[in-house]
């Protein structure tokens, strides 16, 4: 099962609020911490049922990490400097991506 950072945070007036770096705009909230959490997890999940991920790399270690972290999604050995996917995405998280890789 994934794991992700979620924040709580509660302002004087408010409820418990959660929300999740990774995911913006993935937000729950509850009268107690504990309620907050369980929203949070519901809401995560249901979010994340839509979710197109598919994960992209030359290392077959990594790929096989996202396999067993995202079972279900779409993992592909390539090289990010001639990957050619030919659909759009709403968005991309390229962490560390090209960095590494000679400029050849």
């Amino acid at each position: 099962m994934p794991r992700y950072i979620a924040l709580v945070h509660k302002d004087v007036d408010s409820c418990y609020g959660v929300s999740f770096p990774d995911w913006p705009g993935v937000v729950a909230g509850g009268d107690t911490i504990d309620e907050a959490l369980q929203q949070a997890a519901e809401v995560l999940s249901f979010a994340a049922e839509d979710w197109e991920t598919p994960g992209v790399d030359s290392s077959t270690a990594m790929i096989a990490m996202f396999k067993a972290r995202l079972p279900g999604h779409e993992a592909l050995i390539s090289d990010m400097r001639t990957l050619a996917l030919g659909r759009a995405f709403h968005g991309i998280l390229a962490w560390d991506s090209f960095f590494h890789l000679d400029h050849d």
